[in-house]
Parts: C-alpha cells; sequence; structure tokens
C-alpha cells in the first residue's frame, strides 16, 4: 500500500521503490514456499501494480510486469 500511497500523492520515486521493494519481497517468499496461494496471490499483485505504474510511461515494461502477473 506504501507504493500506492506514494503514487496519489505524486511521489513516484518513492512509489516505484516500494512497488519494486514489494515484488522482491513477495518473490524470494514464493521461492520459499512455493505451494502457498496467498504468496502467490501477493506476487501478482506486486507484478501488476508495477504493470499499472508503468502504463502511461513504456507500454513494454508495463506488459512486461502484466506478464509476470498471468505466469504466477
Amino acid at each position: 500500500f506504501l507504493g500506492h500511497f506514494s503514487a496519489i500523492s505524486g511521489q513516484y520515486a518513492d512509489a516505484i521503490s516500494h512497488y519494486s521493494r514489494a515484488a522482491e519481497v513477495a518473490d524470494r517468499a514464493a521461492k520459499l514456499d512455493p505451494d502457498s496461494l496467498d504468496i502467490q496471490v501477493t506476487l501478482s499483485e506486486c507484478y501488476t501494480s508495477l504493470g499499472q505504474f508503468y502504463q502511461n510511461q513504456s507500454a513494454e515494461r508495463s506488459a512486461e510486469y502484466f506478464a509476470k502477473a498471468l505466469a504466477v
């Protein structure tokens, strides 16, 4: 939620930092417990947030994150 709050507040550098960090942590957790549906949902949500963040900046990067979200 820190990424969302930062994005709505116009603090885009902070937002991308929060989104990226959340995705890193969720990815590590998914590797430690690959059977956890909760972790998989969280990881997918992190990638979706990154995809949404980049939608207006880089269609290619946005699509990469949306593809990662679908692959989870």
